[in-house]
């Protein structure tokens, strides 16, 4: 009995580094097929999908010059360009259940919204594949006593990239997710591959983000709903109790890579960053359609550098 007892103690290791290392396979291939379907896409209409699709209630407004106040309130019906690739990744029954004319959370959407996309989850995701969407009030601390705004609704694993800035006392990082930014996903703004100046093979289109740390909706943002997250830069231990609020506000699109304290791999810092379980990294999708890890200690800079479309940097070939 000893001796076996200590044959699966040299056994199970190696088990679940092979069970990790398939997880981690099906998590790369997953971004890879989303690159296919956003070519093909962009085969189509000339276009990547926008970010999301979102009136706002004054359509003419434009970001004041010393910083973002009083942004105009968000009419929806957010759905987002997950749900736009849906016919591309074999899906299109699904698609045509969706009503794009309302929300989301609008009756006529719930079992489109209820639907888990397995190219939208990655294995080795700890968070549940159906979560609820909340109101996490103003101040964040209002966060540990929300609302919820809308209950059953499918997760994913993955965020778009809304850009790259070193934001901390930014005063316009609020107005990222209103207007247009250097990113390749954004509101009502649908990129083409000429405006990825950078070179496609340089430029981050998706990024791990796992719903164990901050959960996401593939369909999209409720109607007043913030895309982005606060750029607090505090070390924040992740806390499990909290509900989809998670510090602060669940980046339900997009995200903007900026200079997070801790590392891919760590659930401390601001979370709304990529993030991934996957030991040493984080998967990205390049815009060439490749799927690559990113190391964990990846300079900050250059992170930025990889998730804008067109700012004209110099990305050090030693990165991947």
């Amino acid at each position: 009995i000893a001796i076996i007892g200590i044959l699966l103690a040299l056994l199970l290791p190696a088990v679940q580094q092979a069970r990790e290392a398939a997880r981690r396979t099906q998590c790369k291939n997953n971004l890879k097929q989303m690159g296919l379907a956003l070519h093909n896409y962009h085969d189509s209409y000339l276009a990547f999908p926008p970010g999301l699709v979102s009136r706002l209630a004054d359509p003419n407004w434009t970001m004041p010059p010393g910083g973002c106040t009083d942004a105009p309130e968000d009419l929806g019906p957010g759905w987002s360009f997950f749900a736009r690739m849906l016919p591309y990744l074999e899906q299109a029954n699904y698609y045509g259940t969706i009503n794009f004319d309302v929300p989301l959370s609008d009756p006529s959407n719930e079992d489109a919204r209820k639907t888990v996309i397995s190219d939208y989850r990655c294995p080795s995701d700890p968070g549940p594949e159906i979560i609820s969407i909340y109101d996490c009030g103003s101040p964040p601390s209002d966060a540990n006593t929300p609302t919820v705004m809308l209950s059953g609704v499918a997760s994913t694993s993955y965020v778009g990239s809304l850009g790259g800035a070193k934001v901390g006392g930014d005063p316009l990082y609020g107005c990222y997710e209103y207007q247009p930014f250097n990113g390749m996903f954004h509101r009502n703004v649908s990129v083409r591959l000429r405006d990825v100046t950078d070179g496609t093979s340089q430029t981050v289109g998706i990024g791990e983000r796992h719903s164990g740390l901050v959960r996401s909706a593939w369909a999209g943002i409720l109607p007043g709903q913030e895309v982005t997250f606060n750029f607090d830069m505090q070390p924040l231990p992740y806390n499990p109790s909290l509900p989809a609020c998670q510090f602060w506000r669940p980046a339900l699109v997009a995200v903007v890579a900026h200079s997070r304290q801790s590392s891919f791999n760590d659930n401390i810092g601001s979370t709304g960053q990529f993030y991934s379980p996957h030991p040493g990294g984080c998967h990205f999708l390049f815009m060439d359609g490749s799927a690559r890890m990113l190391n964990e200690g990846i300079n900050k800079q250059t992170m930025w550098a990889l998730c804008t479309r067109n700012n004209g940097e110099v990305v050090p070939g030693d990165i991947f």
